[in-house]
């Protein structure tokens, strides 16, 4: 392992070694398991002090990309996906045999695999979220110190398990806007919606084993109702959300112990439901006494049209709406909320409160602030106003290089849903376009059953996560990706 290091440079001695190493590592020239050279050694073929070589070994230590044995030396760590337990089959007792047994780690690998962007080069087309640029920071940073002055240490204690008041109160005012009438006592507010989706699946355990999803469905809430042990149904859906036919029939099973629905610009697919079918969703849900989990967690990214009515408005104490300030803001709050009525808030307040106490409260008085004057709104706006430029740029790219692809508008959201031509498989063509720096999100864990014929002809494309330039740089790249597969993607 031949390394050079500049004395001239500005940037420190200990820096231009771990920063050389990183790269070695983290591009796969250094594989896991591989044996670095000792601390003294290498600092006599630099030329440096061995406290340099030690410090710039402690550092990639603690970020995971090396382990120090004692007695041994240090070596490349796994990486997360392939780190062997440290205790064999043979060891282990058979209670955990069950635990792997009921284990699905899909929704695990889809985290994993999400966190590949973020370093300035990788165009990132796989992301779930907006432009962390955009996000308000002097805003945030100005609500914080105000919560902070108010509040004092009260603020970094637990809040109300039901949500700070005043957070509510400004909650219930957003929703009213958007014309979902829920008011201040109807809201619980949770660490993000992941939170909320779990909280509903585990107090409808009792009811049944299978939850009616849509055909696609968010990969993350399939990842979570499976681990909870829910058997998901799939419903296909049409340029009006999910069919009633097939709907019908998977509520008369009697089965489900709930349906998981995202009317508005539905992840992945963009779709919105029609006014026409909400209410459809409502009388048949009603009909088979079934309770309906309705998503809305980018809702307030509307390009055109006009706001539709929501099931929760529609279906009173029948359905439960959640929705999310995370994906909006910045993934990294963690706060979301869920609006339920009676007995439903109830028991998913009792069991938030046995779960996390409370969503964390400093976040709440901050975000409080936030929405009391109106930068909220100012925000979204902003927001809407790029990520139109943003869709529509990448759908001119892909009509140019791709033309060959089914692509539908979305009137909001965040996604472009891709039907590859035949021939092609998603899985193959992510990794291909990984491999040009772009990542795209494989559409099989969208499909209740992956392994169906159609599953693997998708991809999701975030079309807000990128400048237009770095947009049609993508979709040049993915066009290669493509290209480069013929009729051997398959």
């Amino acid at each position: 392992m031949k390394l050079a290091l500049d004395p001239s440079n500005s940037t420190p001695l200990n820096k231009q070694l771990e920063s050389a190493l990183r790269q070695r590592i983290e591009s796969g020239l250094l594989e896991p398991g591989s044996k670095l050279t000792a601390s003294r050694p290498m600092s006599v073929e630099l030329g440096v002090s061995r406290i340099t070589v030690e410090s710039a070994y402690s550092s990639l230590e603690a970020d995971g990309l090396i382990e120090r044995r004692a007695g041994s030396g240090s070596y490349v760590a796994r990486r997360r996906g392939d780190r062997k337990s440290l205790v064999s089959a043979e060891e282990l007792p058979g209670w955990q045999g069950v635990l792997l047994a009921g284990s699905d780690r899909s929704g695990i690998e889809i985290g994993i695999g999400l966190g590949g962007g973020g370093d300035g080069e990788t165009i990132d087309f796989a992301t779930g979220v907006g432009d962390a640029s955009l996000f308000p920071l002097a805003d945030f940073k100005a609500a914080l110190a105000s919560a902070l002055s108010r509040e004092g240490s009260s603020a970094l204690g637990y809040a109300d398990p039901r949500g700070v008041q005043a957070f509510r109160t400004l909650i219930a005012r957003v929703l009213s806007s958007r014309g979902v009438d829920a008011s201040p006592e109807e809201i619980l507010v949770t660490s993000g919606s992941q939170e909320a989706l779990g909280l509903v699946a585990l107090a409808l355990r009792g009811r049944g084993h299978d939850v009616i999803v849509e055909s696609p469905c968010y990969a993350s809430a399939l990842g979570l109702f499976r681990s909870l042990g829910y058997v998901p149904t799939g419903i296909p859906m049409d340029s009006g959300g999910m069919r009633l036919e097939p709907l019908r029939a998977a509520l008369r099973s009697g089965r489900a112990a709930f349906v998981y629905t995202m009317p508005n610009f539905q992840n992945p697919s963009g779709v919105r439901m029609d006014s026409e079918r909400r209410r459809a969703v409502v009388a048949l849900t009603k009909e088979f006494d079934t309770p309906v989990l309705e998503d809305d967690f980018v809702g307030d990214l509307r390009y055109e049209g006009r706001d539709l009515p929501s099931l929760y408005t529609l279906g009173g104490a029948g359905v439960m709406h959640s929705a999310t300030f995370s994906k909006l803001l910045a993934p990294g709050l963690r706060v979301g909320f869920i609006a339920a009525r009676g007995p439903a808030y109830e028991r998913l307040l009792e069991l938030k409160y046995c779960m996390s106490m409370s969503a964390p409260r400093l976040s709440q008085e901050a975000l409080a602030r936030i929405l009391s004057v109106g930068r909220y709104e100012a925000h979204i706006r902003r927001s809407r106003r790029r990520y139109t430029e943003r869709r529509d740029a990448m759908l001119e790219a892909l009509a140019d290089r791709l033309p060959g692809l089914e692509v539908k508008k979305p009137s909001g959201g965040l996604f472009l849903w891709l039907r590859l031509p035949v021939g092609l498989d998603s899985s193959v063509v992510a990794t291909a376009s990984k491999a040009r720096g772009v990542l795209v999100f494989d559409g099989k864990p969208c499909f209740a059953d992956p392994g169906a014929p159609d599953a693997g002809s998708f991809l999701r494309l975030n079309f807000a996560a990128e400048s237009p330039e770095r947009i049609r740089a993508g979709v040049r790249a993915l066009s290669e990706a493509v290209d480069s597969l013929g009729d051997g993607g398959r």
